[in-house]
């Protein structure tokens, strides 16, 4: 059997509003007096366009600090986010330490991030410069190694804000802090009528013309090939926008794998991350995504692989290629990702299969492989 399994955010969606609203999220976190920001400060939960394509200049200097991410396999806009959250509290300590030597350091004691923790930090900060994008992408250049993963990135990343800052576990990936930004994200993408956020999951933008994009799906489904969808947004997520479209009713269901599979492992498991790169998504995808066989997926990955079957991958990241060479998937790349044709040295070292300009390439790309 031949399996396409797509990814979404660069393939069939731009990732712009995603990556827009990471920018918002950051925003909030240092302007908002509910966390970082001064008590007389305020956000506007309803900025035009230009002052969103500002704020994403302004806190992702122009792209880079994203791009450089992504060349880890970094796949997930809530882990950005806490990247630049979690660097960017450890260079303003550093700078304040300079000055104040004797300070307490403002996580001492500290283990798990509360509201009150929180409003320690505004206190602390409240003063303190924050640093520029082109700063905050040098540091990290400067402290993580560039040979490592996404994991030792952020393995990295909370020793040396941990160092700096005090405290201990509280800058792990999934923990309270994560947590916080992660609920900050969905608030802006999803949609808030309590604040005024109305929201960006219907203003999602398709990578591809619809009309020949869905003829093209469908030519594909005839040819036998199950098509289905390998991706880190939840269910919702995904769902919402393709079906806002006409696109959802062509993948099939039972072969959609997606963060909310991702986690129902980690729950279940109680230990790793298996979102992208890890190439869960797509093992939920190409082997049904039925939960009670999830740990077994996981951990036993070699009783569901069968070799009479063809995968191909359809993505746009380094993230997504790491994934198809995991489970031995043919990976076929787009140039639609935040980078578009400056990716494509990236994607050919990462070992992509095939590198083409969009989706519907791609698709004709795996109708000429199957025959």
């Amino acid at each position: 059997m031949n399996y396409a399994l797509f990814d979404v955010d660069g393939v069939l969606l731009s990732e712009e509003r995603c990556f827009d609203v990471s920018a918002l999220t950051v925003w909030e976190w240092y302007k908002s007096p509910t966390y970082l920001g001064r008590l007389d400060e305020s956000i506007n939960t309803n900025p035009p366009e230009e002052t969103v394509r500002h704020l994403r200049t302004c806190y992702w200097d122009n792209d880079r600090l994203l791009a450089w991410l992504k060349q880890f396999g970094i796949n997930s806009n809530w882990d950005m986010d806490h990247a630049h959250i979690v660097a960017t509290m450890a260079m303003m300590t550093e700078e304040k330490r300079k000055a104040m030597p004797e300070a307490a350091l403002p996580c001492d004691g500290v283990r798990v991030i509360t509201d009150a923790v929180v409003c320690r930090w505004r206190d602390y900060f409240a003063t303190s410069r924050r640093p520029e994008p082109q700063e905050v992408l040098h540091w990290l250049q400067s402290h993580i190694p560039a040979d490592t993963d996404k994991d030792g990135v952020f393995t990295s990343l909370a020793q040396l804000a941990e160092e700096r800052m005090g405290g201990q576990g509280w800058a792990d990936l999934g923990g309270a802090l994560w947590d916080m930004h992660v609920r900050l994200f969905q608030n802006w993408y999803l949609g808030d009528e309590a604040t005024g956020k109305p929201g960006f999951l219907h203003r999602e933008t398709p990578l591809a013309d619809v009309p020949t994009l869905r003829a093209a799906l469908e030519e594909l489904k005839q040819a036998g090939v199950v098509i289905g969808i390998g991706t880190g947004r939840t269910l919702h997520e995904a769902k919402t926008p393709l079906t806002d479209l006409g696109l959802w009713t062509l993948f099939a269901k039972n072969h959609v794998g997606t963060k909310d599979d991702a986690t129902m492992v980690e729950t279940q498991l109680g230990y790793g991350w298996w979102d992208k790169p890890n190439p869960f998504t797509y093992q939920a995808a190409w082997w049904g995504n039925t939960s009670a066989n999830y740990v077994s997926y996981a951990t036993e990955p070699e009783r569901w692989y069968r070799k009479e079957d063809t995968v191909y991958i359809i993505g746009d990241s380094v993230a997504d290629i790491l994934a198809a060479k995991e489970i031995d998937a043919i990976s076929v790349a787009t140039l639609t990702g935040l980078t578009g044709e400056a990716a494509r040295d990236e994607l050919k070292a990462a070992g992509a299969d095939y590198i083409v300009a969009d989706v519907l390439e791609a698709i004709a790309k795996v109708r000429e492989l199957i025959g």
